[in-house]
């Protein structure tokens, strides 16, 4: 995407003419395999979309924030038509969390403005998706069906620069290593992530992942001399800008924009005057005009250009006392975008995010991080890029030079990122991952040590690394957010965890003994609520009983006969003088015995191999303290031991 406009035969050094049928040939094996790729990713993509609980529904009304934006543009105005209530209106402060929270279902994320409501995300979607969609006649678009448009197109795109930049700068990289680096394009990405809880939020991060690959592909393509090229450079930059419509942050591709008017800039001693100013103003002109137009709709609708609106949001916080764009976000963020590890379980999906570990320094009092997987601990082929471009800058500068603006400008995404908010999200890692996952590609696709053991090392360590993110994605993106798979469409979820159960037992017969490698507790705070997640050290961290069941999985060496102990205690909710009793269900028998103070609690019960759920569950006589919360019990060190000894 950056350098001089040169013929084909000088930028990419040719093959001597007994190669050339050999070349093509793998450029069709290539393609075919990419090919393969997209159409295997758009399935999985299409999979994730679906499964959550919320099929797509066509020809039905849609209310997502999205259409109503759409339905606000079709009447003439920026704001979407749901009229905020009187009674919102009229708090003292509308932004207090405390104070609007009768109104957060309904409102939640919107930015209330002078007696409007507003989105918060850009208009890009609408302009780009959700208007033609309506003109086409065929009524609201749903959120899953849009977010799923942009991420097959969007695949498609970073597939194809990518076997565009092989094609002109490693033309001799194998057929198979390019189609694992597609893979990791799909796997690394976060779009399935995105897709698995497919809202308004995702809506506008998939338009901007969309149409910064077509912009980065079209903008390769128009580098080149050649028929189109005008067509190119200036398509490549409106989609640029277009991104910026949809994810504010994506200004700073502006970067990308200005390096390659600087390499189009370039040209021969012979060429036509202005010719080199034509292809400049096309480059960046584009991007120019759709940024330009961004800047107005922020003005018009917040009298600021470079206010999106979050100043005014009902958000779970207040606005106007939290502060954004603080340096005191920028090292814990960065902790939780870059480093934060996964964690790994003995539960489906068996890997998934943190935290835990937290971050070890201190936070602002406002900060409050969501789930997150750090993006070199979740795709560790991004060590090449720290350990290899010298290969580049030595021997292939051109591309080292294309390279070298993907990182800059992902690492740049990322501090911004980090700057502004008080707390991420994963979500927003879509934002740079795709960027970087191709300069990491690129990277390790053009390190070939001539040693041939050393080149087996670097194909061999780089393939494990690429299979390794794909995996750590498609787990992360089984759960989403909030675990939509498991708590909105249970029978999917389970038939998956089925058909994984043997690994369960392996892992049991691994360590040696039964573990317990989940407990569903659902008055766990934020993210331990979550049926995937479970608590951060089941068997050692206290959790509790309560009127319902909760749901305890323990993964079993063998089957046989196994004792479920734990030291249990009455909670301040409990009836100081009543009797609580403790209620155990494996399989179709109940267990129910008195709790007694000070004492451990027993109880047998037969496991198979693999995975075993027990439910487990307190009841009480007696009063209550007022305002007493549901739990009744205490749950202190959970522990599991074989009864019958190993056959």
């Amino acid at each position: 995407m950056i350098g001089a406009a040169a013929p084909a035969d000088q930028q990419v050094p040719g093959p001597v003419a007994a190669d050339h049928g050999t070349r093509r040939n793998g450029r069709g094996v290539r393609v075919a395999l990419l090919a393969l790729v997209w159409i295997v990713g758009s399935l999985f993509f299409t999979w994730t979309a679906v499964t959550s609980g919320d099929p797509i529904r066509l020809n039905v009304p849609q209310h997502d924030y999205y259409n109503q934006l759409t339905n606000g543009f079709l009447q003439g105005h920026l704001y979407i038509p749901t009229k905020p209530p009187a009674a919102l209106l009229h708090l003292a402060d509308p932004y207090d969390p405390a104070q609007n929270a009768p109104f957060q279902a309904q409102f939640h994320d919107l930015s209330l403005y002078r007696g409007h409501l507003y989105l918060s995300w850009g208009p890009a979607p609408v302009v780009t998706l959700f208007l033609p969609w309506r003109a086409l006649g065929l009524g609201g678009l749903p959120s899953n069906l849009a977010t799923l448009i942009y991420s097959v197109v969007g695949l498609g795109f970073y597939l194809a620069l990518l076997e565009l930049l092989v094609h002109r700068y490693l033309r001799r990289a194998p057929p198979a290593k390019v189609a694992l680096a597609g893979l990791a394009l799909v796997g690394s990405s976060v779009v399935a992530y995105l897709l698995r809880r497919p809202l308004f939020y995702e809506v506008a991060i998939a338009c901007a992942y969309c149409f910064l690959g077509a912009g980065l592909y079209l903008l390769e393509l128009g580098r080149r001399v050649g028929r189109g090229r005008l067509f190119a450079l200036g398509v490549g930059s409106l989609c640029l800008g277009v991104a910026v419509g949809a994810r504010f942050e994506f200004l700073l591709d502006g970067g990308i924009v200005a390096a390659v008017a600087f390499g189009v800039s370039r040209g021969t001693q012979d060429e036509r005057p202005g010719a080199r100013w034509r292809r400049v103003g096309t480059a960046a002109l584009p991007w120019c005009v759709a940024t330009g137009l961004v800047l107005v709709y922020n003005d018009l609708r917040f009298n600021s250009p470079f206010q999106i609106g979050s100043l005014y949001q009902l958000a779970g916080f207040n606005p106007t006392t939290v502060a954004y764009n603080q340096l005191g976000y920028v090292a814990p963020n960065l902790y939780y975008y870059v480093f934060s590890p996964p964690r790994f379980t003995g539960a489906f999906p068996y890997i998934t995010l943190g935290p835990p570990p937290f971050y070890p320094g201190g936070t602002p009092a406002a900060y409050a991080p969501e789930l997150f997987g750090g993006i070199v601990m979740t795709t560790p082929i991004l060590v090449c890029l720290l350990v290899a471009t010298y290969v580049l800058v030595r021997e292939r500068a051109e591309l080292g030079r294309i390279v070298g603006v993907l990182a800059v400008v992902s690492v740049a995404m990322i501090g911004a990122i980090s700057f502004s908010v008080p707390g991420g999200t994963m979500r927003y890692e879509a934002d740079y991952a795709s960027m970087l996952v191709l300069a990491a590609v690129l990277t390790w696709l053009a390190w070939t040590p001539r040693r041939r053991v050393l080149a087996w090392a670097v194909t061999g360590v780089g393939s494990l690394a690429l299979v390794y993110g794909c995996i750590v994605g498609m787990a992360v993106s089984v759960a989403g957010p909030n675990d939509e798979m498991q708590t909105s469409n249970t029978a999917a979820y389970q038939s998956l965890e089925n058909t994984f159960s043997p690994l369960n037992g392996w892992f049991a017969s691994l360590a040696g003994h039964a573990q317990v490698v989940r407990v569903i507790d659902p008055l766990a705070s934020y993210p331990m609520n979550f049926g995937t997640y479970g608590t951060y050290e089941p068997g050692t961290l206290r959790f509790t009983f309560l009127p319902e069941q909760e749901q305890i999985d323990i993964n079993a060496p063998a089957p046989g006969l196994y004792r479920l102990s734990s030291r249990l205690e009455r909670t301040a909710s409990a009836p100081a003088h009543g009797r609580v009793v403790i209620h155990v269900r494996s399989g179709t028998k109940t267990t129910a015995a008195p709790l007694a103070y000070g004492r451990v609690f027993q109880v047998t019960v037969r496991f198979v191999r693999g995975l075993n759920r027990v439910y487990a569950w307190a009841t009480a006589t007696g009063t209550r303290p007022p305002g007493a919360y549901p739990d009744l019990v205490n749950v202190y060190g959970l522990k599991v031991t074989r009864v019958t000894p190993p056959s």
